[in-house]
């Protein structure tokens, strides 16, 4: 492995420009670091984004000023970086921008792996294979560098397999702000109907875990209320089983404080999500039933597990992947037997202790100071179809205002 460079004087720098105003994991992970790093002044952090991007009207929003702001609005072909900086990018990205950082000097780069399944579809372009030598090299140059973190322990293993060392302190989980158990304080309890929360954005595999849940809930024959937090309630309704028993309440468009003050104003009882939306509810205590995911329906004998029973790294499966080991209960023996007061405490202390930004930030910040990928190393790299593939959508929408960098 090549000798690791002294990277403490290096800016922290993140692109990850959203422009639909949809919320999403990468996108609070990466508002929660900056608000962290800016206020604690550990090291310096610069955002680059769109003056309307989703990440930059929020820290806006939040009053949070001690970072560097660099506008893409006008950036056309190329990003207007500084130079002396580390980019932490996500899978994808991390194959296009950097071709395109207008300052070529003392830049790093270090992957952050925010979906594990990305290492199976490395290698492909919209289905289509390239040699795998060019894989290879691509994993090769990250392990030898330190270039990559994973977010998912899954997403480290898969790495591993694939015959690439890494070290396992490369495992960063998703940061939260985790103060108080919000919920042992201001929670009151109704025996007559259950009040389940379940945050996830109007996608396939956000909505087919719940789809199960509410038919296995309809199983009990209890009551419950179903507030679900996300960006379009009409294409839940086209999954979502009707029964008397069940009455959904649709929440658009809440996250951060918003999101919170709503979970506890509803009296939430148990939360349901998977990734950074199920630490929102963990970190104020609401115990959490962690959700996995699929693009198609899940089987019939399926088994849930609480989030404070799951490995640090792992905050929800392809079920796929799902083994016989892992400690899991139908849902009935869930709603049973559970202790909402024991484990809400049991939720708390979980994300506290594996996902509280202090301690995510030491693992983020001894990643950064092991890192030794550097932007020249990528021009030697061959997997130039993306670059090709980029510039050509960029042309194609070069007059969409909203395209440029950034995400819908």
């Amino acid at each position: 492995m090549e000798e690791t460079t002294n990277n403490k004087d290096l800016t922290i720098s993140f692109m990850f420009p959203v422009t639909s105003g949809i919320m999403g994991g990468v996108q609070m992970l990466i508002i929660n670091l900056i608000k962290y790093i800016s206020i604690e002044k550990h090291r310096k952090v610069r955002l680059y984004d769109y003056s309307f991007g989703l990440i930059r009207q929020t820290l806006v929003e939040m009053k949070i000023e001690n970072y560097e702001f660099i506008p893409l609005d006008d950036s056309k072909w190329h990003i207007p970086n500084k130079g002396n900086e580390i980019f932490i990018l996500t899978n994808g990205v991390w194959l296009t921008y950097p071709y395109f950082l207008k300052n070529k000097e003392n830049v790093h780069i270090l992957l952050w792996d925010v979906f594990y399944p990305y290492w199976e579809t490395l290698g492909t372009l919209k289905g289509i294979k390239i040699p795998n030598f060019k894989k290879q090299k691509a994993m090769d140059l990250l392990s030898k560098n330190n270039g990559v973190v994973f977010m998912e322990k899954n997403g480290f293993e898969s790495f591993h397999k694939l015959g690439y060392p890494v070290n396992e302190k490369m495992i960063v989980p998703i940061p939260v702000n985790c103060d108080h158990n919000l919920y042992a304080e201001k929670h009151t309890f109704d025996n007559e109907t259950l009040r389940l929360g379940y945050i996830g954005r109007s996608t396939e595999w956000k909505i087919y875990p719940l789809k199960k849940l509410v038919e296995d809930l309809i199983k009990t024959e209890i009551k419950v209320k179903v507030f679900i937090y996300t960006d379009n309630n009409l294409k839940y309704a086209n999954y979502l089983p009707v029964n008397s028993n069940i009455e959904y309440i649709y929440k658009i468009g809440y996250y951060e404080k918003k999101l919170e003050d709503s979970i506890l104003e509803n009296n939430i009882d148990i939360g349901y999500a998977m990734g950074t939306s199920a630490l929102e509810f963990g970190r104020i205590g609401v115990p959490t039933i962690l959700a996995d995911f699929s693009n198609n329906e899940f089987p019939f004998d399926y088994k849930y597990r609480f989030l404070f029973d799951s490995d640090v790294g792992d905050l929800g499966k392809d079920i796929r992947d799902i083994n016989d080991k892992e400690k899991r209960y139908r849902l009935k023996e869930i709603i049973n037997n559970i202790d909402l007061p024991e484990f809400s405490s049991k939720t708390f202390e979980y994300t506290k202790e594996n996902h509280s930004i202090e301690r995510v930030f030491n693992k983020l910040n001894y990643a950064i100071d092991q890192n030794n990928l550097r932007l020249e190393f990528l021009n030697l790299y061959p997997f130039c179809l993306s670059k090709l593939r980029y510039i050509v959508r960029r042309t194609i929408k070069q007059n969409d205002k909203f395209f440029g960098w950034g995400f819908k």
